[in-house]
């Protein structure tokens, strides 16, 4: 696999803080510039996310934000290039547990998942089961008793053979008690043209089928604690199978274990601030398609305890044994 790195553009977006600003509305943690490492390409998902956020986030710091990418190794080749920044608060890279712990079970990282602080997020997609309109599936009890009568051995679409969605297939056959024949794309939106298609039974994926529900696909389900106010009509798993499924992608930030601590409480109140502005609060979802939800340093580290704890479950067969 090549190495590719795509620095698009070390691109300021003009994230500074306007120099009339009053300095009690702002608060310099670290020298300018700060740097966000984005470890995909640009004008994907993180990468949204992070300049809608960082470009908040310049204000209450005062000081430049710069957005890199840096691509290549599904995300391994970026990550190991905020792990070699010092500790110093001034290289930040965004995180999307657990892919960053599936990584470090396959060996592609030269760190572990705990060698970082969270600072926060301003994400959580709920995972989704989906399938097209006009699919005899109404429900998720109709999809687990076409997969138990043994006439046909039903495909499900996923990002990845190991990604966050490939983990949830894996959740729900052990769940529902069923084997489903993965197969594995690249983005979500080659997921959603093989569903429209046909070329899929159905699709389990962390959002990205809001705009398409109830026209194009039916979302049969969502794995949260309790439907969700951007579907209101779509049910949870333990409304339609009776057990809690509780499983999302979230999309923060984080930085290098060993940061200050005076830095670290800095930049996780400026976050903080920065993320319920109304400019993420109010264009978010809007702006970019992401589910808002705010969590702070400690409610986002426990996020991606669980969703490691989910990955670790699945250790052998993220190893493909």
């Amino acid at each position: 696999m090549k190495n590719k790195m795509l620095t698009a553009a070390l691109l300021s977006l003009s994230l500074f803080a306007a120099s009339g600003t009053a300095e009690a509305q702002t608060k310099a943690c670290v020298e300018s510039p700060m740097t966000i490492i984005v470890p995909r390409s640009a004008g994907g998902g993180n990468d949204l996310l992070a300049r809608l956020v960082g470009a908040e986030w310049a204000k209450t710091l005062g000081i430049d934000v710069v957005i890199q990418n840096v691509e290549g190794a599904g995300g391994a080749i970026g990550l190991a290039q905020a792990y070699r920044a010092p500790a110093d608060g001034r290289t930040v890279v965004t995180w999307s547990p657990p892919g960053e712990y599936i990584l470090e079970v396959q060996g592609r990282l030269p760190f572990k998942t705990s060698d970082w602080e969270m600072i926060g997020a301003t994400n959580s997609d709920p995972g989704f089961i989906a399938v097209p309109a006009n699919s005899p599936f109404k429900s998720v009890k109709d999809l687990i008793a076409a997969s138990k009568d043994g006439s046909k051995r039903l495909s499900v679409g996923s990002t990845g053979r190991t990604s966050i969605s490939a983990l949830e297939v894996m959740l729900y056959e052990e769940l529902f008690g069923v084997k489903w024949g993965l197969v594995p794309f690249d983005g979500g939106g080659d997921i959603n043209t093989a569903l429209l298609g046909g070329h899929i039974d159905f699709a389990v994926r962390e959002g990205g089928f809001y705009a398409s529900h109830p026209e194009q696909l039916r979302i049969l389900s969502v794995a949260s604690s309790a439907r969700i106010s951007e579907l209101p009509d779509v049910p949870t798993v333990e409304e339609t199978f009776g057990e809690k499924v509780i499983y999302a992608a979230y999309r923060g930030l984080a930085v290098k274990k060993g940061t200050p601590e005076p830095i670290l409480k800095c930049l996780r109140e400026t976050f903080n601030q920065a993320a319920k502005s109304p400019a993420v609060v109010e264009n978010q979802f809007k702006n970019i398609g992401f589910r808002y939800e705010f969590l702070d340093a400690q409610q986002f580290a426990e996020a991606n305890e669980r969703q490691e704890k989910v990955a670790e479950k699945y250790r052998a067969r993220i190893l493909g044994k």
